[in-house]
């Protein structure tokens, strides 16, 4: 007997900008096949916006040829987010800010909030993704938080 998978995706382009950042929350908020209870609703958009955010910051910016791809895959419970830009890239490194560090923290919350994370180079364009895997994985973890 052939096992079945469930499986969904949406992806789009973003501009390399800012406003990506609220444009990608709007996606993850208007996907409603997501199905995501409310904690894993939280990390899913949480991170998200780290990985948007991260790609304004460093990739290349004001030009208008420019852009951010947004991915968002399910299969079988399994939610992957693919953000990609062009730029530079980045070695990934899991640190720990100094408590008034303003910024930094963004791998440090995939690490802990996500199943599995990575980041690739594809051509010109660098790729960071995610995982969350079904939803009581996901409560448990965020549970541990507090």
């Amino acid at each position: 007997m052939e096992e079945r998978t469930t499986q969904q995706a949406f992806a789009c382009r973003l501009p390399a900008a800012p406003e990506a950042v609220p444009l990608a929350r709007a996606v993850i908020d208007g996907l409603d096949w997501l199905s995501a209870t409310p904690a894993r609703a939280f990390a899913l958009r949480l991170l998200a916006t780290e990985i948007v955010s991260n790609a304004v910051k460093h990739g290349e910016r004001g030009d208008p040829d420019q852009w951010i791809g947004l991915v968002v895959r399910m299969e079988d419970g399994t939610v992957r987010i693919q953000v990609s830009a062009s730029g530079t890239g980045f070695r990934p490194q899991v640190v720990r800010p100094d408590d008034d560090d303003t910024s930094g923290r963004g791998l440090l919350l995939l690490d802990a909030l996500s199943d599995r994370w990575g980041v690739r180079r594809n051509d010109e364009r660098t790729e960071v993704w995610f995982e969350l895997r079904a939803a009581h994985a996901q409560e448990e973890r965020a549970s541990a938080f507090g």
